[in-house]
């Protein structure tokens, strides 16, 4: 080999190694950049995916239970991946990529099991019913051991009645709460007036007859019902709730507490920083605002009908399928309400301040 074809061979060596250094750096950048934009684009899939089926699931017949549980479990570990994804990457979605995971985890884990059609209780009437009126409602402080059936018995009422009376799901309730109880032996449910009821209103919603109500309380003389005083709707039946199916049982709902959890800007963010501020902290894993009702229901929070001042608010019929919830900031005495409430009136990231008619309530229910 004479030493111009070794000249030419290290000169051509040392060109290589110039290419190659060239391309490794742009490739190195573009590289990490298109694998960053792959995790983007798998969270945002699983955002978008979920958003549109995190309405509520229909409930399944007994021959698609198969079927459904292995549903039910590839939807935990996608949403499980995608918050994974979200932490390794650090994304600034991780608070909304989790809030959407606790949502699915929560209408899967969490099983239905009344009906949504509840039987009217039936009792025979003795002979001291022809003499109660809406006198003979009695408020009653729940004992440690207590639940709603050992109550019914106690009092010779429906235990169906209480729950109505008290918007009850199941037979538990908690010790140290205030319930209403219907007259002794008589079949209905006890209900407070809004400004914007009526008798004839009431009548059609629960299934009776304006007559039974005028003249059970007493209403001869006015023929209009008492604001915000309870009253007595005999042979009332409650209307049956749309309740969240879930789509198959992998263990029981634990809340998480610590810090906000919520993705700012959003309205559970707000929610769940309020309720601190008022020394009533909300888990961090409700999710969306879809499932808040069912996740607080689920552990044991009290909810209702009733607005009360620091409740959550929680929408029956949202503008979109995630759900909304604000805050009863104050009760007003015509029974319409003040909230507030974030990504509302005016706007994603603002709070808004406004007054929810008394007439409009059974648009929505209430977390205690």
């Amino acid at each position: 080999m004479n030493l111009s074809n070794l000249s030419i061979r290290k000169k051509s060596a040392k060109r290589s190694k110039s290419i190659i250094r060239t391309l490794k750096k742009p490739f190195t950048k573009y590289g990490l950049l298109i694998v960053n934009t792959l995790l983007v684009a798998g969270v945002a899939v699983f955002l978008v995916t979920n958003s549109r089926t995190s309405a509520v699931p229909s409930a399944q017949t007994n021959n698609q239970s198969n079927s459904t549980e292995v549903v039910a479990l590839d939807e935990i570990s996608s949403a499980d991946i995608a918050v994974n994804i979200a932490q390794a990457a650090r994304l600034p979605e991780i608070d909304q990529v989790r809030n959407q995971a606790d949502s699915r985890d929560t209408l899967i884990s969490i099983p239905v099991s009344e009906d949504v059609v509840v039987a009217k209780p039936q009792i025979v009437a003795d002979e001291t019913t022809g003499t109660q009126s809406r006198k003979d409602i009695l408020q009653y402080v729940v004992l440690d051991g207590e639940s709603v059936s050992s109550i019914a018995q106690k009092f010779s009422v429906s235990a169906e009645s209480i729950k109505w009376s008290n918007n009850l799901g199941g037979d538990s309730v908690r010790a140290g709460t205030t319930i209403v109880l219907p007259p002794k032996n008589r079949t209905g449910l006890v209900y407070k007036p809004n400004a914007g009821d009526t008798i004839e209103k009431l009548a059609e919603k629960y299934k009776t007859t304006a007559d039974k109500i005028v003249a059970f309380n007493d209403l001869e003389l006015t023929g209009s019902l008492p604001v915000n005083e309870y009253i007595f709707i005999p042979d009332g039946e409650k209307p049956p709730e749309v309740k969240y199916a879930g789509v198959s049982y992998i263990g029981n709902f634990t809340p998480r507490f610590g810090g906000n959890g919520y993705a700012a800007g959003f309205c559970t963010w707000w929610a769940a920083e309020r309720r601190a501020q008022l020394g009533h902290p909300v888990p961090s894993n409700l999710g969306n605002a879809i499932t808040w009702l069912a996740a607080a229901q689920a552990i044991g929070m009290e909810t209702g009908t009733e607005p009360r001042a620091g409740a959550v608010v929680w929408y029956r019929f949202p503008a979109t399928s995630a759900g909304h919830v604000t805050i009863v900031e104050s009760v007003n005495a015509d029974g319409s309400i003040n909230i507030s409430g974030m990504n509302d009136r005016d706007g994603w990231g603002r709070v808004s301040y406004y007054t929810i008619p008394a007439s409009d309530m059974d648009n929505y229910r209430f977390i205690y």
